[in-house]
């Protein structure tokens, strides 16, 4: 019974957060890792529900940037990863945006990184 119940509210976390508990510089200076979530409220695991759905969901992002770590705490938005260009990277932000248009974005630990070359 128990076990039930902690897998209705730990499931849609990792669900929404993906596989990777990463760590990454917050707002204030604090280490926020994708655990923090947990902390946030219902709301703010629905925004980032959100978010990783839109990335998800947009075939012109890198699969790097599909899969970054996204963690919602009130208005703050921390992002990690990598991204393949600086358009990527703003692409992200504009997704945020469009789920909620004031949220304060850290992007300190998103990173641009060059694609592969194609052989």
């Amino acid at each position: 019974m128990i076990a039930k119940k902690l897998t209705k509210i730990v499931l849609p976390v990792f669900i929404a957060l993906g596989s990777q508990a990463v760590q990454s510089v917050g707002v204030e200076g604090n280490k926020v890792t994708a655990v923090d979530q947990s902390k946030g409220t219902n709301a703010d695991v629905e925004i980032t529900r959100q978010i990783r759905e839109r990335l998800v969901a947009d075939e012109s992002l890198s699969v790097q940037a599909q899969n970054l770590t996204v963690v919602t705490l009130g208005k703050n938005v921390t992002v990690r990863g990598s991204v393949e260009s600086s358009r990527e990277r703003q692409t992200v932000k504009d997704h945020i945006r469009a789920v909620v248009s004031n949220a304060r974005i850290d992007e300190k630990a998103l990173t641009v990184i060059a694609p592969p070359s194609a052989r």
